[in-house]
Order: structure tokens, then sequence, then C-alpha cells
């Protein structure tokens, strides 16, 4: 069981695989995005991130995608991912922070109400 307080920090013991820095290619859903991942050595990734143990309500949607892309804007689409292995729909799991390591998007829709840990 993970605590409630390592939900949001990259370094928890045991839980971070990578780090990566990435570029926002897409918002898909609330809480998926697509994302192209910088592997180093001009190598780079597409993939489709899911935020960590986090969910929605339905009628919260449309202002998770605004918050978002508010969000998105602020950091010009440059982000830090980190990683948390693929769940069973086979996304990746991450967290995602704004590229200068200050702002964490999952807390921030958790601390707005938009989501909810789950």
């Amino acid at each position: 069981m993970v605590e409630n307080s390592d939900l949001f920090v990259p370094q928890s013991k045991g839980n971070v695989l990578y780090n990566y820095y990435a570029t926002l290619l897409k918002h898909c859903k609330p809480n998926l995005f697509a994302v192209l991942i910088d592997l180093g050595f001009s190598t780079h990734k597409r993939i489709n991130i899911r935020l960590r143990n986090l969910d929605y309500h339905e009628d919260k949607a449309e202002d998770i995608m605004k918050y978002c892309d508010k969000f998105f804007k602020n950091t010009n689409n440059k982000l830090m991912y980190f990683s948390f292995g693929p769940d069973e729909d086979g996304y990746m799991l991450g967290v995602i922070k704004d590229s200068g390591g200050v702002f964490n998007l999952n807390k921030l829709l958790v601390d707005n109400g938009l989501m909810f840990i789950k």
C-alpha cells in the first residue's frame, strides 16, 4: 500500500523507475496525455501516460482539461515525467511536473478538487 504522501513524491522508495524530460503532444482525456519523452543521445519516444492513482468524476472533465491546458501553457509544454510502470490497460502511470520540477500537476489537480485519489 502506498502512503498518500508518497503519491506525489517522485523520490518515493521503490516506486520510481525512470525520470524523463518530455514535451506534451496531446491531452487526450482528463487523466491521459500523449508525450514525447527525451531518452537522451538525441533519442525520443512517444508514449501515452495516465496520471498515477488519480481518478475524476465525468462532470469535472471539462474543468480538468482547462486546468491542464493552462498548466501546460505556463510550462511551454516542457515537463518532467516520472514513470511508475504500466497499468492494467498498458498506459504508463506517472507524475507530471513542470520542467523546473516545482509544480506537480497530479498534486495540483487533487488540491484544487478536480481529481481524487483512488
